[in-house]
């Protein structure tokens, strides 16, 4: 599929997930009533350590004090909590409370949940749309008004504008100057380079994958990207002794991050970092980060298929995001009702193109350098966009009885399409439903 194509492509994806009600309408405020919302605050030794809607933490409930990791269950609008972990001593107190839990002390901390109401004012539906990282950047979120609204739309696509500029390795010369991922190419095979806090993030999430994921994401790829062309207008399908020459060039440890002194060095000439397949996730990780901030609780982000669904609609239901179908336009193959968590899908129908026959898609198994054969889609949910990001390629790449045991590993789901159409929910299955 050639770039000029791409847009249609985007288009049809907003008009899936519009009618599949995963982006609202613009609403004016008087069609979301005045209400009165039910907010879980938590304090350990007087300080505010987690407050939300009550009704978004349905479920377990982590979270960190200054001296312990804790964990409290959230059911029907009823809390309690379940283990406090102490420097010491492990305490663990059982018990349904509806309006307030009394304080668990396990010196030297104390901690204290409470329900309380909080009035809210009418919320009306905002959209925005903004081409970044190559692809159409879509914000549907719900605010008391176009200032509030505006300021959270700002913070959220200077969130993708920032990854724009540190993680790109396209543009002119300017661009790469800007760019640390440019800076790190230029200096392939010469010199590690100082790197900031969101690419030093990205590379160790994915490094944290390398083990489970058998090295099949690896961030050294730009030399087969460059190769193949997929998505250009010079695509083809190499020469076999063409991609031999560059699979040495893809070795997973000729990427040295060095954490400790934030840099990163490409050991060979020839080398090219591409973080195309993590930066969407991050960026949207960081747009959800910028929302919140600025108090919006039901918001949904649409980065050219990397979904992630803010809270609950103001009514109380889910976001519904609709699973496109790898072969049929504008059809799905089912839905997921999303809370506080990302859909992302993986396909050999995003940037492909067709030769003899064969379709040769721009996810590209990095031990033989082809593209991966062992499936159509994979579409992870996950808490986080960056981990979906990661896990759908990996999962792509490797098939279904990996992913399963990935999805087992990280509990999350994998609705899996593999190379023959036979579609599979693998790991927790929660919120997905298929059609048909």
């Amino acid at each position: 599929m050639s770039k000029k194509n791409l847009p249609l492509l985007l288009l049809g994806l907003a008009l899936l997930l519009s009618a599949c009600g995963g982006a609202d309408r613009v609403l004016t405020a008087d069609e979301q009533p005045a209400a009165s919302v039910q907010m879980l605050r938590i304090e350990q030794e007087g300080q505010l350590v987690y407050e939300g809607e009550l009704a978004a933490a349905e479920g377990e409930l982590r979270f960190t004090g200054s001296a312990g990791e804790y964990v409290a269950e959230v059911r029907s609008g009823r809390v309690r909590m379940l283990t406090a972990h102490c420097p010491d001593k492990l305490c663990l107190k059982q018990g349904w409370v509806e309006h307030f839990y009394e304080p668990i002390v396990c010196l030297p901390q104390q901690v204290v949940i409470s329900i309380t109401e909080e009035k809210r004012g009418s919320l009306a539906a905002f959209s925005e749309q903004r081409f970044l990282l190559d692809t159409i950047i879509s914000v549907t979120l719900y605010a008391s008004g176009e200032k509030e609204a505006q300021a959270a739309m700002e913070d959220a696509f200077a969130a993708f504008e920032l990854i724009e500029r540190v993680a790109t390795r396209y543009g002119d010369e300017q661009a790469a100057q800007i760019s640390e991922v440019g800076r790190i190419n230029a200096a392939a095979g010469q010199a590690a380079v100082a790197v900031g806090a969101e690419i030093s993030a990205m590379l160790t999430r994915v490094q944290s994958y390398a083990e489970a994921g058998e090295n099949t994401f690896r961030v050294g790829i730009g030399p087969l990207v460059d190769l193949w062309g997929i998505g250009t207008e010079r695509a083809k399908a190499p020469a076999a002794a063409e991609i031999e020459a560059v699979l040495p060039l893809l070795a997973p440890d000729k990427v040295v991050f060095t954490a400790d002194t934030s840099s990163v060095m490409l050991t060979e000439a020839g080398m090219s970092l591409d973080l195309g397949g993590v930066a969407k996730g991050y960026a949207t990780d960081l747009a959800v980060k910028a929302l919140q901030a600025q108090g919006i609780r039901h918001a949904l982000i649409n980065a050219g298929g990397n979904v992630y669904a803010l809270g609950r609609k103001p009514d109380g239901t889910p976001w519904r995001v609709g699973i496109r179908d790898p072969r049929r336009d504008g059809e799905i193959i089912g839905v997921v009702e999303a809370e506080d968590e990302a859909v992302v899908s993986s396909g050999d129908y995003e940037r492909y193109f067709e030769a003899d026959g064969v379709r040769y898609h721009h996810i590209f198994d990095p031990r033989t350098g082809y593209p991966a054969r062992a499936a159509r889609q994979s579409t992870v949910i996950a808490p986080r966009s960056l981990d979906a990001d990661i896990l759908s390629t990996i999962t792509f790449i490797l098939g279904r009885e990996k992913s399963a045991a990935l999805m087992e590993k990280y509990g999350c789901t994998d609705v899996f399409v593999d190379a023959e159409g036979e579609i599979s929910v693998l790991g927790t299955g929660d919120g997905v439903s298929l059609s048909g």
